[in-house]
């Protein structure tokens, strides 16, 4: 496990929740808005902290010479100084799942 499970399967114009695996609580939510098993999912992505900003998450997978490249972008983000303490925590946290991601490979957990 290296990325918060979501209860149900990612489907295209779905409902997005992913709780905490060990609090329970509801972490992040938004709207699956393109899902296409395995090489592509977009979808909205909202956190408390946000407030009100929705932004947009891309997953992208590429088969290249030796393996696959897993490409991730997060647009949409908040502007500003107030918020940058928030974006560096997103940050922390997308790097920290890779991480884990890595590591859950290795071991043939993934």
């Amino acid at each position: 496990q290296w990325f918060h499970k979501p209860p149900a399967p990612l489907v295209e114009g779905t409902t997005l929740e992913m709780f905490g695996a060990e609090s329970g609580d509801r972490l992040i939510w938004g709207r699956v808005q393109v899902a296409r098993a395995p090489e592509y999912l977009e979808y909205t992505f909202t956190i408390k902290p946000m407030g009100d900003v929705v932004s947009l998450v891309k997953w992208t997978l590429e088969g290249v010479p030796g393996g696959t490249r897993l490409s991730l972008e997060h647009q949409g983000l908040p502007q500003g100084a107030e918020t940058f303490g928030l974006v560096l925590a997103l940050d922390k946290g997308w790097d920290g799942h890779i991480g884990q991601m890595r590591e859950a490979i290795d071991k043939g957990n993934a």
